[in-house]
């Protein structure tokens, strides 16, 4: 914690992707007091209604993810075009690029979702073809197409997985991030934000927090911080100088670690509907650049936080088939508030280690490359015949 920091890396951001699952697990859990009810948990030594405060609170770990996006999407960005002047064919093919390497890991899991769903217990069919009639099948056909592109919750929400809702800001956040970067380039990093916190106001688009407008600003903010390298120097800011500066690093400790607490509070006591860019973007920061200064250094958390970020996307993916659709008993059959969402962790990471050895298996990177191959080739066949 006494070293100075030198960059935010690509292992910063999977340890920090270790922690938001950690939370988002926990999230899960115990957020509501229906998920639990009935079942006996023993919440010694905080009681019940403590652990269902954080848990509840821990829906910051959304924000977390939207902040590293934005952070990578911007990077991505810069080292396409430092000038951030792009030309029609790049953005296009640089948008595609992203969207397939986001939606790869996505797809290997919907689909074997959707065949061993059915084969359990006719799930799938029973989400997505509520009837017999051609009209509700060819309905069904096309929620099922946009469930598998990542974007049926713009049109009717994701009630075969309702976690997967995420998927569809993900692939808002990437069409978007061009957009932005110019914005910023052009007009300012401070009229941009104004222009995004008043606009949605202005046209009275309906607040939920399981939308693109709920996480905009902790997008954006990934963004910022990644443009003026905030996480770095913010980190090495001293609080203290003079013969006080041995003493900075304890300060801050110390007053990080009350704000995280503060934080926490303020989220739960606040309505969200009015002060969503609070909730979603600023407080959810004192806890991003908490970790990163104070938890990311130690060696052995940070790996053991990294390794869960690189299995995030799975857990993310799986985890609410086993902790509500088929072990929902099982899960919470171990009593223990704290024992639950690790048993859920474990079996969850396990099942990611699986999903990862069968696509070495069948050489699912090797497949992605050349859709994503495949893809860029067509692109420029299409910008080459508009050019003649």
């Amino acid at each position: 914690m006494l070293k100075e920091k030198t960059s935010f890396s690509k292992e910063n951001s999977m340890a920090l992707k270790g922690i938001a699952i950690l939370m988002m697990v926990f999230h899960h859990c115990y957020c509501e007091p229906s998920r639990y009810a009935a079942f006996d948990i023993n919440f010694a030594p905080f009681g019940e209604h403590w652990v269902t405060m954080v848990s509840y609170t821990f829906k910051m770990c959304v924000s977390v993810f939207a902040f590293i996006t934005g952070y990578g999407l911007f990077l991505s960005l810069k080292g396409l075009n430092k000038e951030y002047k792009y030309t029609p064919r790049e953005i296009t093919k640089w948008t595609v690029t992203r969207y397939i390497k986001t939606m790869s890991g996505f797809w290997l899991i919907a689909v074997f979702a959707y065949i061993i769903c059915q084969l359990i217990n006719g799930y799938t069919y029973q989400v997505f073809f509520a009837g017999d009639s051609v009209k509700e099948t060819v309905r069904g056909v096309f929620r099922m197409v946009l469930n598998f592109f990542g974007v049926e919750q713009l049109f009717y929400g994701n009630d075969f997985c309702p976690t997967w809702w995420y998927m569809t800001i993900a692939v808002m956040f990437i069409i978007a991030a061009p957009i932005f970067v110019r914005l910023f380039h052009k007009f300012g990093v401070l009229p941009v934000l104004a222009v995004a916190m008043f606009l949605p106001r202005i046209l009275k688009v309906p607040y939920d927090s399981g939308t693109y407008i709920a996480f905009q600003f902790s997008f954006l903010f990934g963004m910022i911080f990644a443009k003026y390298n905030l996480m770095v120097r913010f980190a090495n800011f001293k609080w203290l100088r003079g013969r006080l500066e041995v003493l900075n690093k304890p300060v801050k400790f110390v007053c990080m670690t009350v704000l995280c607490f503060v934080a926490i509070y303020i989220y739960y006591a606040l309505p969200a509907n009015h002060y969503y860019e609070l909730r979603f973007a600023v407080l959810p920061m004192v806890l991003i650049l908490y970790a990163y200064e104070f938890l990311l250094d130690t060696i052995v958390l940070r790996k053991v936080l990294y390794f869960l970020g690189k299995h995030s996307m799975n857990i993310f993916l799986t985890h609410t088939f086993i902790r509500y659709n088929y072990a929902n008993k099982f899960t919470y059959s171990f009593g223990y508030w704290w024992l639950i969402p690790l048993v859920l962790i474990v079996i969850s990471l396990l099942l990611s280690i699986v999903i990862e050895l069968f696509k070495k298996l069948i050489r699912y990177d090797l497949l992605t490359k050349k859709l994503l191959k495949a893809a860029n080739n067509g692109i420029d066949k299409v910008f080459d015949a508009l050019k003649k």
